[in-house]
């Protein structure tokens, strides 16, 4: 896949391990607390990763600004995410955060002049419709759900700084000081909350929070280098195809006809975003011959029923 595209969908598809563990970690611990064991974590390891790859890890007086404001914003948008899933089902806390790919095309066209063609827009639109048929959040604007959407505003805005500062250095290293940025920033709220017994489940779960947040970010960062927000938007709904996936695969759930529909429509979203013109009329030209091919005689005879 051209740019971007294939790094976003191998990004997007770490986040319902991310949610899962999350999750699990929130039985015990206060959102907070979450937030700064992951990027902790995540931080130290992308910072050996950096180190062993040879990245330079610089923090440059200019550019400390720029890393404050992402870190508070990817800090902001995941302690607003976490909280609201202590308040509200799932699918809402998830819902709320579908509207941070439309905020970060409609800001990367504001505020970086980036170009959105209708084809992309459309493939947007048709990917954010597919993922609210899936999660069918509620209508009721609860506190959890308003905080979750406050979350999808801010992850929106901290892709299009990611967008913004895409020449900016490695993307390990630079993972490595807004992950760190943002545990410092939080530190004292989560030891203000009372520090977590340290035992070997803790440590295990913070550890595939670590590693799998370093890849999730590092990904992301690596797409928005190479492809505009408009482009991108599409694909990161496919965190949605995964979770149906691992449903069927793992606990046997069958989706339903709208859950189907919403499948369908991310789907074609990303292949009205990824496909050029050309290649569109051409599928749905071979769509149509197949359509009219007669189906062969040995077939009919075949599949007829007889009396």
């Amino acid at each position: 896949m051209r740019g971007g595209i294939g790094l976003i969908i191998m990004a997007m598809s770490l986040t319902p391990v991310l949610d899962a563990v999350a999750k699990e970690l929130g039985r015990d611990h206060a959102p907070i607390v979450i937030c700064l064991a992951r990027y902790l974590s995540s931080g130290l390891i992308a910072l050996v990763l950096a180190r062993i790859m040879g990245e330079r890890v610089r923090l440059r007086a200019g550019d400390l600004p720029g890393h404050l404001l992402r870190a508070a914003l990817m800090i902001g948008a995941m302690v607003a995410f976490v909280t609201a899933l202590s308040m509200v089902p799932m699918a809402d806390a998830v819902g709320g955060f579908l509207i941070a790919p439309m905020v970060a095309t409609g800001l990367s066209v504001l505020l970086l002049g980036e170009v959105a063609t209708p084809r992309k827009i459309l493939g947007g639109l048709l990917s954010l419709l597919g993922a609210v048929i899936i999660t069918r959040p509620g209508l009721g604007l609860q506190a959890g759900t308003l905080l979750a959407l406050a979350g999808g505003v801010l992850l929106g805005c901290y892709f299009t700084a990611s967008r913004a500062a895409a020449d900016n250095g490695g993307v390990t290293g630079r993972m490595a000081i807004e992950a760190l940025a943002g545990a410092a920033l939080i530190a004292p709220a989560a030891i203000s909350e009372g520090l977590p017994a340290i035992g070997g489940a803790f440590l295990a779960w913070v550890a595939v929070l670590g590693l799998v947040s370093a890849a999730y970010h590092v990904l992301t960062l690596l797409a928005f280098r190479r492809s505009p927000a408009a482009e991108l938007a599409p694909f990161m709904y496919c965190n949605l195809l995964v979770a149906v996936a691992l449903g069927v695969l793992v606990f046997g759930e069958i989706p339903g006809p709208a859950t189907l529909a919403g499948l369908g429509a991310i789907l074609a979203g990303g292949l009205v975003t990824a496909l050029t013109p050309l290649q569109i009329a051409a599928l749905r030209g071979l769509a149509l011959r197949l359509s009219r091919q007669p189906v062969p005689a040995a077939a009919s005879r075949r599949f007829s029923v007889t009396a």
